[in-house]
C-alpha cells in the first residue's frame, strides 16, 4: 500500500483508504484535513502523540479533503480537521474540528483504547454490556460542542 508518509501517519488517497476499511484488519483513525490548514497539521501533530501507545494496535491514516472533495463528500465532512474512527469498516465515532492535546486525551483516546482491546475480540464474540454502556457515555459527553470541550480545556491546551 503506497502513501506518503507524516510521522508515523499514512496519506491516503481515495484508491488506498477504501483498501485500508475493506481489509479491516484493525481498528483506523483518519483525519480529514488539508496540508495549509494549521488546526488540521495541529491536531494531527498531538494525535501521533496521543496516540503512541495504540501504534501496533491502531492505524492512524490523513487523507486530504482539498484534493479529494469527493471522498470527504462521501462521508459528510463539513468541517476540518474531522477524526474518524473506524472498526472493521465501519465507522464507529466522529469528532468534528480541532481538538486539543488534553481534549485528545480525553475524549478520542479512551475510544481508540476501547476499539483497539475491542479489536483482538474475534468478529461475532457477543459484546459486553458495559462495552456498550462505557462507549454511550463518552459520546454523550462531548455532543455539547465547543463551548462544553473549552470548559473542560485548560488555557494553555486552548486553540
Amino acid at each position: 500500500m503506497k502513501g506518503r508518509r507524516r510521522g508515523h501517519v499514512r496519506a491516503l488517497g481515495r484508491q488506498e483508504f477504501r483498501k485500508v476499511l475493506a481489509s479491516g484488519r484493525w481498528p483506523v483513525v483518519v483525519e480529514f484535513g488539508t496540508p495549509w490548514c494549521p488546526g488540521c497539521r495541529r491536531l494531527l501533530y498531538w494525535l501521533q502523540k496521543v496516540c503512541r501507545p495504540y501504534r501496533q494496535r491502531v492505524g492512524l491514516f490523513m487523507v486530504d479533503a482539498e484534493r479529494d472533495w469527493a471522498l470527504a463528500k462521501e462521508f459528510g465532512i463539513e468541517t476540518l480537521p474531522t477524526l474518524l474512527l473506524f472498526q472493521r469498516g465501519q465507522e464507529v465515532a466522529r469528532w468534528a474540528g480541532y481538538r486539543s492535546r488534553a481534549a485528545l486525551r480525553r475524549q478520542v483516546v479512551p475510544m481508540i483504547s476501547l476499539v483497539a482491546d475491542r479489536a483482538t475480540v474475534p468478529e461475532g464474540t457477543p459484546i459486553n454490556e458495559d462495552d456498550v454502556a462505557a462507549v454511550r457515555r463518552l459520546l454523550d459527553k462531548y455532543r455539547g460542542g465547543l463551548a462544553d470541550l473549552l470548559a473542560d480545556t485548560p488555557v494553555e491546551d486552548r486553540p
